[in-house]
Parts: structure tokens; C-alpha cells; sequence
């Protein structure tokens, strides 16, 4: 017993460079990559989707760049380690041949795990155009004509903003045509489509984002002018695509300065939450995170300056309640702001609700994220500082300190009172200190304090790590209120 005690006392020394405030690296999955990351030697100038399925498999696809103007598609399939997955193509990567006009289109995945992609195709005019990817990487021939759909000339205008399935198996997705929108739907064998809204006159692009729950519904969001004030857009869908909700918010802000950059649903508490850019400029951009329940109704708005961030929100995540801001500083790092239900950063993370993630290569764009709906969160983006690679990352937040977290480092300092009511004081101020309950998993930091309030937690025995003078050390904390 006594053993055992003395062993878990010694894990729970951490050395420096792991917990440093500026680099939170110890948030990356070491099980996955090259510690966490990868850089997939193939062409993929944007990334379109990554998906995780069956057995914890992730699936990437993106645009295949080609020497015309139109390109067709590539699909990167990984095995959770990180691995090409053989199985899939036999390398683990299918070039697709039917092209589109542009790089941006849209992909899912339906509910056998095959795949759609849709995108714009110019033959004189734009139309749009459908393909069926069959789990081994190869197009169906049996959906639509030999394997694609292919609208009438009918002046498509912008890139389709999503297509996804509904409860039936069959699928919808959005075209724009002029400034008409239309959300259209899609028979499963793509033999048929019809329209089912196309009252979205005046927004000024396709969906920017949308939004499908696990129990089918959706949320699509977008921009609206009407030549005095500049509104958002929002319509939640049943699960079988029918209307629910068709919501026109005005925030009184410029002409063209909102933008809709993310929605993600939060499953554990069942709202939306929206991401919003309302007032666009190089020195102060200004964020509101909206909230709404599954019936549409507007629950909360949350206002944030970039400063409060520091560095350009471009991806939300939501994981165990809480949501996840993403973006990429100007150092190059990645970034993520971790935000609790009431839209506070949570002191608990990284550096006061920030963590920065800091590898050898420059991360200069997120082009795509998703989670497990568990503890990890994945990242990936296209030909990543010009290189013909495709990045991809896998972070766990939920972590919690193994073996490798780990190293002796001795340290006299003398902390007081121990049992504590909440207050522990330090004999003089340290560097930073931060609090682990006795499994492990990080609860608070605090940084340059000659004390640390740790009152808000329950009684018990926690593990409290401090550092001064480049030197770290951890001692046994019992809290007794």
C-alpha cells in the first residue's frame, strides 16, 4: 500500500517546459502522429470535411489540384493512430476524376458511411454537380447518370454551401443563383431533385455555416442586407429537412461587415451556438457567440473584442458543455479559447482560458475541425504554408497527467496552511502553480502568485505543482473547509 502511495506521489512531479504558459503542447494526443500531429505527403489546396466514424477512423477530403482550372477530388483516410488506413484505395488516399469549376464545395457523409460531394462545374454555364463515394474511395456508377448528378444550366452563381442527409436517406443541399438561395433536396439514388425553400432573398452568399444534430435537425445560418442594415439568418430544419424556424436577427451594424464563421450544438445541454464576426476591422474586430435552444428561440449573446482572445476566432468546437474557440495567432501557433456556459473564459485552461500550441512547423491556417463527441478534438487543413501536404491534428481535452508528464525536480519552498480552508500561501511569490486532483487531471493555474485560491473545490486531497526559478516541484494538498 505504502508502495503504491509513494509511486503516485512521484508521478505527479512535472517539469517546466511542459506546463510553460505560452505552450500548452501537452494537449496533443501523443498516441496519434508525430506526438499528436502529421503532415500527409499529397495535394489538398483546401480541405472541404473530416469525419470520424467506425472504429475511430478519420476521413479528409478536400480538392485535387489539377493543371486546369477545374479540380477534381482526393480523400485521405486514417486509422486512429494516425496510419494511412491500407483498406481504404490501398494506400489509404483516392483521387477522385470529376472536376469542378472552384475549390470550394461540399462534402458529407451519409449514414452507411459513404460520401457526397457537390460542387460547381462550368460548361458554358454553371451548374452544379453531385458525386456518390463509395466506402473503398470509388465513385458509385449507380447513383445518378453513371455516378453523377448534374444540375440544369441554370446560372448557379456561387459555391453550394452544404449538402448533408435527412432522416428518409435522402439528401438536401444549397445553391445560389443571382441572389436567390435555394436549400434543394436529393433522393438517395440521385435520381430525383426538387426544391424545398428558396425564400431567402437578399443574402449576400450562400450559407456561410451550418450546424446538423445527432438527432437530425439543423441549423443553417447566413447573411441578409437589405440596403440600410446588414442581418443575420438563421432557419432551423427538421430532421426531415421540412421548416421549423425561420429567424431574422438585426444587429444595426454596416453593410457588409457580419459574417457567420461557425455553429456548432452543444449536445450536453441541447442549444446552438452560433459564432459570429459583427463588425469587421484590422485593429479591433468585435465576435458575439449566440446561443439558441433546438426550437429556435434565442436564449443568450455573449460580446467579445479579438483582444479578448488574442487572435482571430475561426472555428468553434463544442465538448462535455463547453465551447472551444480555435484560430491561429500571429505567431503562427495555434490557439484555443475555451469558453463555459456562460460564455466566460475558463481559468482552469492553459493560460486564463487560453491554450497555445506550438510545433516545429507554422500552422497558417484551420480549415476544418470536428470531435469525437468524447475528449478529442481534430484539426485539419490543405497544403499547409504552400506545401503539397495536408495537416492534420488530434487534441485531448480532457487531459490528464501519464508518465511522460513527469520528472523529478527538487524543491524546498514552503507552502501554508496544509490542511487548508482554501487559501494556500507560498513562502515567497512563484512563477506559476497549478492544481491537479489526485488522478491527475488539471483543475486550475495560476501564474506570479504568492498565493492560490483553491476554495471553489470540494474537500479532498489535490496535487499542487509551483514553479520558481525555472525549478517545479508538487506537494500534497488537502482541503478542509
Amino acid at each position: 500500500m505504502k508502495k503504491n502511495y509513494f509511486f503516485t506521489i512521484l508521478l505527479f512531479i512535472i517539469f517546466l517546459n511542459n506546463l510553460d504558459a505560452q505552450n500548452h503542447n501537452y494537449l496533443m494526443s501523443t498516441s496519434f502522429g508525430n506526438k499528436g500531429y502529421l503532415f500527409i505527403p499529397t495535394t489538398m489546396p483546401k480541405v472541404l470535411s473530416i469525419d470520424i466514424f467506425s472504429q475511430s477512423k478519420i476521413r479528409i477530403t478536400g480538392n485535387n489540384l489539377n493543371l486546369t482550372n477545374n479540380d477534381g477530388y482526393k480523400t485521405v483516410q486514417l486509422l486512429s493512430n494516425g496510419l494511412l488506413d491500407t483498406s481504404f484505395s490501398g494506400d489509404g488516399i483516392e483521387s477522385g476524376t470529376p472536376t469542378f469549376y472552384s475549390k470550394n464545395s461540399a462534402t458529407a457523409i451519409n449514414n452507411n458511411t459513404e460520401m457526397l460531394i457537390i460542387g460547381r462545374e462550368y460548361t458554358g454555364d454553371f451548374e452544379y454537380k453531385i458525386i456518390k463515394v463509395k466506402n473503398n474511395g470509388l465513385a458509385d456508377l449507380n447513383f445518378g447518370d453513371s455516378g453523377i448528378v448534374v444540375s440544369p444550366k441554370d446560372g448557379v452563381s456561387d459555391n453550394p454551401g452544404f449538402i448533408d442527409q435527412i432522416s428518409d436517406g435522402s439528401f438536401i443541399f444549397s445553391t445560389k443563383s443571382g441572389n436567390k438561395v435555394s436549400i434543394k433536396s436529393l433522393t438517395s439514388n440521385g435520381s430525383k431533385t426538387a426544391t424545398l425553400h428558396n425564400n431567402y432573398l437578399g443574402l449576400s452568399s450562400d450559407f456561410q455555416s451550418y450546424c446538423k444534430t445527432q438527432s437530425g435537425n439543423f441549423l443553417f445560418g447566413g447573411t441578409y442586407s437589405d440596403n440600410t442594415t446588414t442581418r443575420n439568418l438563421y432557419h432551423f430544419l427538421n430532421a426531415d429537412g421540412s421548416s421549423l424556424k425561420l429567424v431574422y436577427q438585426d444587429d444595426n451594424q454596416k453593410i457588409g461587415s457580419q459574417e457567420m464563421i461557425s455553429i456548432v450544438y452543444d449536445e450536453m445541454n441541447q442549444i446552438f451556438i452560433v459564432l459570429e464576426n459583427y463588425y469587421s476591422s484590422t485593429s479591433d474586430a468585435r465576435y458575439h457567440i449566440k446561443k439558441f435552444d433546438a426550437s429556435g428561440t434565442s436564449l443568450a449573446k455573449y460580446t467579445y473584442r479579438e483582444a479578448d482572445f488574442g487572435f482571430p476566432p475561426t472555428k468553434t468546437v463544442s465538448l462535455g458543455g463547453f465551447t472551444y474557440v480555435l484560430g491561429v495567432d500571429l505567431s503562427f501557433n495555434l490557439r484555443i479559447a475555451k469558453l463555459d456556459q456562460n460564455g466566460q473564459f475558463d481559468s482552469s485552461f492553459g493560460n486564463n482560458g487560453i491554450a497555445t500550441i506550438d510545433i516545429a512547423e507554422d500552422i497558417t491556417k484551420i480549415e476544418r475541425v470536428t470531435s469525437d463527441n468524447s475528449n478529442s478534438i481534430f484539426i485539419s487543413s490543405g497544403n499547409m504554408s504552400s506545401t503539397n501536404t495536408v495537416f492534420v491534428m488530434k487534441l485531448n481535452m480532457s487531459y490528464t497527467l501519464g508518465t511522460d508528464d513527469f520528472t523529478a525536480i527538487n524543491s524546498n519552498l514552503f507552502i501554508y496552511p496544509n490542511p487548508s480552508k482554501g487559501i494556500i500561501n507560498f513562502e515567497e511569490k512563484v512563477d506559476k502553480a497549478v492544481l491537479f486532483d489526485i488522478n491527475g487531471k488539471m483543475l486550475k493555474n495560476f501564474k506570479e502568485v504568492n498565493n492560490a485560491d483553491i476554495s471553489e473545490f470540494q474537500n479532498g486531497v489535490y496535487l499542487l505543482t509551483f514553479t520558481l526559478n525555472g525549478k517545479s516541484t508538487t506537494k500534497k494538498i488537502i482541503l478542509k473547509k
